[in-house]
């Protein structure tokens, strides 16, 4: 197999990230096929002391030619377990640490510069294993653009969600795989990325649609582009009359990486082994030709769009900084937000009270938060909710443009936070409510949105009836859903808040926690905890 292959090792990656490369996701799991070469018999296996069993989870686009694989993996005496999965759910796995493959082949190298932003360290047993190059398909009206840059400038790309899809991934780290081509600055690229993302943000609820090659053939008379890999175009887009568009400046390479946890054993290297090399093989080579794969250096295929100039891979920590750019600034919130409203948020700080400060901040999300967003607002105090109940809805988790009789939610929000200055009595029932919190945030979880429960609290759990901390924190990891990730964010309002408590919380759900020790800092630490989702 050729050696050429840029891989990303390192990267650092906020966010965040649905899809694989295929444009229907659909899970399939089976073992493969036993048959051994040709002129094999079932006596073969005798020949094996003992059969490696392995699972292995792979790009949905990379199914038939894992499966392909077969023969030469038992002649070996390995037998995998193949499950097909969007790269974006098999990340979210390793990230939370459930249920990870032995074996992953995943949708570009740039899930492991995501995952290493989460500490999560991957093992790379195989550089790349195929590859296709991601062009701009449209109809005959469209142009050839100059560069990606020019391209998104001009509006009329529909990019598939760079956060968890391969190909938007890397078309949209195509403005800086050019930079050198085109003579762009870094503040140029972000002047590009950043309105891009939020152009993406406000048209999310039709995107999907927009950016797939079904929405594509439906519009092929008009000027829209999308980008799409080589392989997707050589069997689906040609065919409904679709072009390529390759940008002259370049075409970003698509490359499948084969990876295992860092700490894989031997048997599970050994049958990573025996996988590459069957793709290296002249049989691996040809199962890719047929498919409208590459191999793994990008060399041209006979049916493809032939030769491009391939575009270089950003270093890892640029590409993933870009992402984490493109996660904040294009993902729209989904917030449940609750307030301490025990007797000390009475207290003063500078002119005005704890609560009085928590309202203001309350009422200044509110105006900057857009019409997409979907807030939930909560109190809590001992028996806040009733007898032995310490919390209380005020509002539940709606979009600030959704209408209750006859008033916004933006509108239903800004009235109730003014209610809470009244709500004020009794101690810190903090764990109970924070457990019930997250079991709320896991029943509103939209997967549009980045979803968060933010605690702010001035003081310390002081409910004798409560559970520990310690108990608190095995319920919030139990809870902790790989598929359904929502983050607690704590802040601590003044010295008095049991900061080293809410670290533990926070970081329980993958989240983080921060203090604001004076009045000012409040907002500040507030506006930090959204970005930093």
């Amino acid at each position: 197999m050729a050696t050429g292959v840029k891989s990303l090792t390192k990267g650092r990656l906020g966010l965040v990230v649905a899809a694989g490369v295929t444009l229907v996701a659909v899970v399939t799991v089976g073992v493969l096929v036993v048959n051994g070469p040709p002129g094999a018999s079932a006596d073969d296996d005798r020949a094996c002391d003992k059969l490696t069993h392995r699972n292995l989870t792979v790009a949905p686009a990379m199914l038939g030619i894992v499966q392909s694989a077969s023969s030469a993996l038992r002649a070996d005496c390995v037998v995998l377990k193949v499950k097909s999965e969007p790269s974006v759910q098999v990340a979210r796995r390793f990230e939370f640490n459930k249920a990870v493959p032995d074996l992953w082949i995943a949708e570009s190298n740039t899930w492991q510069a995501r995952l290493y932003d989460k500490k999560v360290k991957l093992r790379i047993v195989g550089p790349a294993l195929a590859s296709s190059p991601v062009v701009l398909a449209g109809g005959p009206k469209t142009k050839t653009p100059e560069s990606w840059r020019a391209a998104f400038d001009s509006d009329t790309v529909d990019l598939r969600d760079p956060s968890s899809d391969g190909v938007g991934a890397l078309a949209m780290l195509a403005l800086r795989s050019e930079m050198t081509a085109t003579g762009a600055t870094d503040q140029q690229v972000r002047e590009t990325l950043v309105p891009l993302a939020q152009r993406y943000g406000e048209q999310q609820d039709g995107q999907a649609e927009n950016a797939s090659l079904k929405g594509l053939v439906e519009g092929l008379a008009g000027d829209r582009l999308i980008p799409v890999t080589e392989q997707e175009l050589v069997n689906a887009g040609a065919q409904a009359g679709l072009e390529a568009r390759v940008p002259a400046k370049g075409a970003p390479l698509l490359q499948f990486p084969l990876y295992a946890p860092s700490k894989a054993d031997a048997g599970t290297l050994a049958a990573a082994r025996v996988l590459t090399r069957w793709f290296a093989s002249p049989t691996g080579q040809n199962a890719l030709t047929e498919a409208g794969f590459r191999p793994a250096d990008g060399q041209p295929i006979r049916q493809g769009v032939g030769a491009v100039r391939l575009l270089p891979l950003p270093v890892p920590f640029a590409a993933a900084g870009d992402l984490h750019l493109w996660q904040v600034m294009s993902q729209p919130s989904s917030v449940l937000a609750v307030f301490d409203a025990s007797g000390s948020m009475d207290f003063m700080a500078g002119n005005q009270s704890r609560m009085q400060l928590a309202v203001n901040v309350a009422k200044t999300a509110l105006e900057v938060f857009p019409d997409r967003a979907r807030i939930g607002l909560w109190v809590f105090s001992i028996d806040q909710g009733g007898k032995g109940k310490d919390w209380r809805e005020l509002e539940p988790m709606r979009r600030l443009d959704a209408t209750v009789d006859g008033a916004n939610q933006r509108d239903l929000l800004d009235s109730k936070a003014e209610e809470m200055l009244g709500l004020t009595n009794g101690g810190t029932g903090l764990y109970d409510s924070t457990l019930a919190a997250y079991r709320q945030g896991l029943e509103d979880y939209d997967a549009a949105y980045s979803n968060s429960v933010i605690l702010m609290t001035d003081g310390a759990n002081d409910d004798p009836g409560s559970m520990s901390l310690n108990r608190l924190v095995q319920k919030l990891k139990a809870l902790r859903n790989p598929r359904k990730p929502v983050r607690i964010i704590g802040i601590g309002i003044s010295q008095d808040a049991d900061f080293a408590a809410l670290k533990r919380i926070s970081k329980a759900t993958g989240g983080q926690a921060y203090s604001a020790d004076t009045p000012e800092d409040i907002l500040n630490v507030f506006a930090e905890a959204i970005a930093n989702r």
